[in-house]
């Protein structure tokens, strides 16, 4: 190994956190002074969770790129693809998508969710034109990035087993949402 004449071995440890190795370079031990010098950072990638394309269990990952959790199952979608039978190729790496296996899956079954669609305009025309929450008028003609501006928001959430429908969905103040 050779050391470059520039480089000063200091005392103390390495600046990475979690790390108390010995300083090589730039405040760093060796591996994270090699670490910085290939990629240009020393520490690790950001790893983040997303859905297996094939059997939809969550896996952790430094790559982007990465749509599968194992080679078994990338082998698996690369057959349903020629089949003609592959599920979408884009999921949302970062969100928590509620995923089905295909194992469980049955042709020809209806999903749980509400085929029914709605505009802003739906919302504004279904609404009492009153904030449920301050009970103060709305009024569509203020600035649109004003807190008094009116959104449509969900009166009972999704997440809490809200039904995805026009009659779940009410008017407030931005800054009542």
């Amino acid at each position: 190994m050779v050391q470059a004449s520039r480089v000063r071995l200091a005392e103390g440890e390495c600046s990475v956190n979690g790390c108390d190795g010995p300083v090589h370079a730039h405040g760093m031990c060796r591996s994270h002074y090699d670490r910085w010098r290939r990629s240009g950072s020393g520490a690790r990638k950001r790893r983040m969770s997303r859905a297996c394309l094939a059997c939809g269990s969550f896996f952790e990952t430094e790559r982007r790129d990465k749509a599968f959790c194992s080679a078994r199952c990338r082998k698996r979608f690369q057959r349903l693809k020629a089949e003609g039978a592959a599920p979408n190729r884009t999921p949302q790496p970062l969100k928590s998508v509620l995923w089905e296996p295909r194992s469980n899956a049955r042709v020809g079954r209806r999903g749980s969710v509400p085929t029914g669609f709605w505009t802003a305009e739906d919302e504004w025309n279904a609404c009492s034109h009153t904030c449920p929450v301050c009970e103060l008028p709305l009024d569509r003609s203020v600035d649109v990035l004003s807190d008094d501006f009116p959104v449509g928001a969900w009166r009972v959430p999704l997440e809490q087993g809200g039904e995805n429908s026009l009659a779940n969905r009410i008017v407030v103040h931005r800054r009542c949402a």
